[in-house]
């Protein structure tokens, strides 16, 4: 089951890393304005059969080194000034879903598609422990603000919670739903939010533990979840070709976006901007004081499958199904 399972998710990212890249226009039919990208870090390999598929990407403290991973089971650490690949190495056994930094950048921890989690010093990027418990068909893992808990989801209907000073398990939180795809702690670390195949969103205490609310407007396969700067707001994307954005203290709609065609991967809050990476190629950001898009970022060929902003140099990046990492400006649309 677990081999079907593994096959199938491959299936569809493979079948997605191809799509044609398509013309883009705005919700109300006017084109945007469209950014190029700063730089683009793309694999130099030329005996390999086929480049890696980018599933994971984070950005060091201080915005000079990418670390990205994908189905190569190899994580790769970039130049972001230069562009250079400084290293890449063999980190797991099957596909690497995520990436994640300690808030202080001293650790950085992988999971691969099997939900093996690996724990590494980013000062040589030697292993520092391999966890003993697994997450089978993991999707996504985050540091708490405080690096003192590593939440960490898959397939099973349940986020599990680990103590970083040890991987010991702190708990395993259920959910609406098995395969959650998706996992995030608030800015300040007092609110955790999980969403996945129902469409519902979860959002738990993390003080006490306890459910706040269930969040259930979207229909379709929650992909991407993303909180504001202040944590007053949270937004949802995915299959269901609309955004969701929530006030945290009522959990009441706030405001929705909606999607012409494609599907959300991808969304991060950019200051007073929203960005999402969709299924069809392209970056959008989207003003929400006006609630108006007012750009894109296009170049990618394939699916964007994640975006790590990076607030003190006001710059994006974002990894793409199309084997290629970009970081992007966005003083181009301020």
């Amino acid at each position: 089951m677990k081999f079907c399972l593994y096959f199938i998710t491959a299936l569809v990212c493979l079948t997605m890393s191809v799509m044609p890249a398509r013309a883009q226009e705005s919700f109300s039919g006017a084109r945007q304005n469209e950014i190029a990208p700063k730089r683009i870090f793309s694999f130099p390999f030329k005996d390999v059969d086929k480049y890696p598929v980018i599933t994971a990407v984070t950005l060091a403290p201080d915005g000079k080194q990418i670390y990205s991973g994908g189905d190569d089971c190899q994580i790769a650490i970039w130049n972001q000034e230069s562009g250079e690949l400084v290293r890449n190495f063999v980190a797991h056994s099957d596909w690497i879903r995520a990436i994640a930094l300690s808030p202080d950048g001293s650790r950085a921890a992988s999971v691969d598609q099997r939900g093996e989690i690996k724990i590494w010093d980013t000062s040589d990027f030697s292993l520092v422990r391999t966890v003993q418990e697994k997450v089978p068909g993991a999707n996504a893992l985050v540091y708490s603000p405080s690096g003192k808990v590593l939440a960490v989801c898959g397939l099973e209907a349940q986020v599990t919670l680990l103590d970083t000073n040890n991987e010991k398990v702190l708990g395993k939180w259920p959910t609406p739903a098995t395969s959650v795809e998706t996992v995030v702690f608030s800015p300040d670390g007092t609110l955790l939010a999980a969403g996945g195949r129902t469409g519902k969103v979860r959002v738990w205490d993390t003080i006490t533990g306890k459910v706040l609310y269930d969040l259930s407007e979207l229909r379709g396969r929650v992909r991407a979840l993303a909180f504001s700067n202040d944590g007053s707001q949270l937004a949802a994307g995915g299959d269901d070709r609309e955004i969701a954005l929530w006030d945290t203290n009522s959990g009441r709609r706030a405001l929705s976006i909606t999607l012409n065609e494609g599907k959300v991967f991808s969304l991060v809050f950019c200051g007073d901007l929203l960005a999402w990476g969709d299924s069809l190629n392209t970056i959008h950001f989207q003003d929400l004081q006006r609630n108006k898009e007012v750009a894109t970022a296009t170049g990618h060929t394939g699916t964007i499958a994640t975006l790590i902003y990076h607030p003190e140099n006001d710059e994006l990046a974002s990894g793409s199904f199309d084997t290629t990492v970009r970081y992007w400006d966005l003083g181009q649309i301020r």
